[in-house]
């Protein structure tokens, strides 16, 4: 269990936002056996009482990252209110420093275990079909991350894509380049190995797994992502029954996911030179 709380003091409004994330934890722990870490606010509860204060959870059953990810975000949003009490706890200069809290979030001490996530922003934009000049034949943000991350930090990358789309340029942000410039690997490195990744229908190629992935454009064309039906087409549960008596469901939510990213089976050469005669 991980949760983000935000915990109050009644009588001035001075708050504090925190996390956490042990084995055991949950969310009824707080104010009762759980009082936060911080040196700032533990203290001034147990000297005015739990009475004194309220405590709110804002967010819970993420996974760890995420959980850090979205707490990060939260505090960024209020470091410099003067009643944010994180202003004290947070002694690193760069959460002091306005302009790196929106821009330079790979260096907050805490978070260092995702430092190497956004050292891969440049890499993603390479290769990311958002990108008009995308070096190869581009890839989905899901791809990139299941290949280089072990399909980790979801999330993060996603923000980091929403970023990229919005017109954040790694190699034109100095402090990314002063943190990352000399991690990436080469293009040519890159495109071979982005150009060795198996799709989906070559990873295990029984013949039930090959009959499932022969109905993907069948499926799109009935699918509820698909525009054409205004959200209500069939859903994979719908497909595995109309399309495969029932079964192959967990390979059409593979084809729901990669549809939402943009995937069409009819405008993918390796499918169509797989299944379409």
């Amino acid at each position: 269990m991980s949760f983000i709380y935000k915990i109050t003091e009644k009588e001035t409004g001075k708050f504090y936002i925190g996390s956490r994330y042990s084995k055991n934890c949950d969310p009824s722990d707080m104010l009762t056996t759980y009082f936060t870490s911080s040196k700032i606010v533990a203290p001034m509860i147990h000297s005015k009482g739990i009475d004194a204060f309220e405590c709110v959870i804002l967010s819970e059953g993420l996974s760890v990252d995420d959980t850090l990810i979205l707490e990060n975000e939260m505090i960024a949003e209020v470091l410099f209110d003067n009643l944010c009490l994180n202003q004290q706890a947070h002694v690193s200069p760069v959460m002091w420093n306005p302009h790196r809290i929106e821009r330079s979030p790979w260096d907050v001490p805490r978070y260092k275990h995702l430092h190497h996530v956004w050292g891969m922003s440049h890499m993603l934009w390479l290769v990311v079909e958002d990108n008009p000049d995308h070096i190869g034949d581009g890839v989905s943000r899901k791809m990139f991350y299941d290949t280089f991350n072990d399909g980790k930090s979801k999330k993060l990358f996603k923000r980091i894509h929403d970023m990229l789309k919005d017109g954040w340029r790694p190699l034109d942000d100095p402090e990314w380049v002063d943190e990352f410039g000399s991690v990436n690997i080469p293009e040519s490195e890159l495109l071979s190995k982005l150009n060795n990744i198996p799709v989906p229908w070559e990873r295990r190629r029984s013949n039930s797994v090959q009959q499932a992935w022969s109905l993907a454009h069948e499926f799109w064309l009935i699918s509820h992502v698909n525009p054409e039906h205004n959200g209500n087409g069939v859903c994979r549960k719908g497909a595995a029954k109309i399309l495969a008596d029932g079964k192959y469901s967990s390979i059409f939510k593979q084809m729901i996911t990669m549809f939402k990213e943009g995937w069409r089976p009819m405008e993918d050469p390796r499918w169509t030179c797989r299944f379409v005669k």
